[in-house]
């Protein structure tokens, strides 16, 4: 179940670009709809236990925050393979993730929804806690399961250099 809110058409693209120095499509929403505090407490109260870090914003989405500094909202599967591929992202087993790699949960091979590992099961060597962007809501320190995103496909990745 994806996340969606009417956004306001006032937007602008601020240059981003990939380590390989290619840009990449991108916006920013300036303001968000009304509707977003009510969506918001929706999902407190539906995902719970969750951690709220921020209020609703529409300038950055998942894939914004974890792969542009919370800058713009990267929406294109396209910009997104090419980030993986140009910024040197490697894929990673489940068994060897460390806090700071990245999560990407995939549906019918598309990336859906995307964050930053913070927390490994030490014994299991899973991990546990997640921080995300949940569309144009809240940033959020979740369980690598719960949200509104889907858990099928879900792959990990780090940065090599």
């Amino acid at each position: 179940m994806a996340i969606n809110l009417i956004v306001e058409a006032r937007t602008r693209s601020p240059t981003t670009q990939t380590r390989m120095c290619n840009d990449i499509d991108n916006c920013q929403s300036i303001t968000i709809a009304a509707m977003a505090a009510a969506t918001a407490r929706y999902c407190v109260d539906r995902y719970r236990p969750i951690h709220v870090r921020t209020d609703p914003s529409a300038i950055y989405n998942c894939h914004g925050l974890t792969f542009a500094s919370r800058r713009t909202c990267i929406s294109d599967d396209k910009s997104i393979s090419q980030i993986l591929r140009e910024d040197d992202y490697v894929p990673v087993q489940q068994s060897d993730v460390l806090p700071g790699d990245i999560v990407i949960y995939y549906e019918r091979g598309y990336p859906e929804h995307s964050g930053i590992i913070l927390t490994i099961d030490q014994k299991m060597h899973i991990p546990v806690l997640v921080c995300s962007k949940w569309g144009y809501l809240f940033e959020a320190v979740h369980h690598l399961t719960l949200g509104p995103f889907p858990i099928e496909d879900i792959r990990y990745y780090r940065v090599t250099r």
